[in-house]
């Protein structure tokens, strides 16, 4: 019965099916770029979100990794769960040595930690609706129900010249992230789209779950029995100039 009027509420909540595209809102940064925020709550309850305080972490973020981009947000509650997607983070892997994949040994590894401050960020913004009394009570228990019982899922991207890096994970006790063990790299730059699906695997994944920062596990491209064909690691290893 609780999971019935949890969808109910939900349901009256939403401002259409789920994915219609809401009119998104634009925020200034203070370093002049843009936050795009697509919020598919109603627009009533817009305003019940801190944007503001969104688009300061956001600048914070943007100083601390040395970033000049701009931010795309998402937010879509389903009956299912809460999705949070942060898109359009450009960065330049010359210049950002917290960002880039460093070599060691025979493997290289991928540093999460610009990741899990953004996504951060972005589940604060997104609950604040929880503490915040001027919400209806009833959409603040629908809030309140996804973190007790399916922790709110994430996709987080980041781009250089239409190369992007795209990691998945969910958000376990609003403060510690779970990355997914895998990596989607994607070249538009190919015709037609170049995707790989990069699976870390065990027990390299652990990696990933750390509450500190957060790592992957990036394999050696090279395949010692054929050494002309190369795994798709190696996309990431020449995106980031350690091939």
């Amino acid at each position: 019965m609780k999971r019935i009027v949890f969808a109910i509420s939900l349901a009256l909540a939403l401002a259409g099916p789920a994915f219609t595209q809401a009119n998104p809102v634009i925020v200034p940064l203070v370093n002049g770029h843009t936050l795009k925020i697509t919020n598919l709550m109603k627009p009533e309850y817009w305003t019940l979100f801190d944007n503001a305080g969104l688009a300061k972490a956001l600048d914070q973020i943007s100083s601390d990794y040395g970033l000049s981009t701009d931010f795309n947000v998402g937010l879509n509650p389903s009956p299912g769960n809460l999705y949070l997607s942060v898109q359009s983070i450009e960065f330049d892997p010359a210049n950002s040595p917290k960002i880039a994949a460093y070599a060691e040994g025979k493997a290289a590894y991928l540093p999460l930690g610009l990741q899990k401050a953004v996504m951060l960020a972005v589940a604060d913004w997104a609950l604040f609706i929880i503490r915040n009394d001027a919400a209806p009570a009833d959409i603040r228990g629908v809030f309140n129900q996804f973190i007790l019982t399916t922790p709110p899922r994430f996709i987080c991207s980041i781009t250089s010249k239409r190369r992007s890096i795209v990691v998945s994970g969910k958000l376990e006790a609003l403060r510690m992230i779970s990355f997914d063990p895998k990596i989607q790299y994607r070249d538009m730059n190919i015709a037609n789209l170049y995707s790989a699906n990069i699976v870390i695997p065990a027990p390299y994944n652990d990696y990933a779950f750390t509450t500190v920062q957060g790592i992957m596990y990036l394999e050696n491209p090279d395949d010692p029995s054929n050494p002309s064909i190369k795994k798709d690691t190696i996309w990431i290893y020449k995106l980031f100039g350690l091939r």
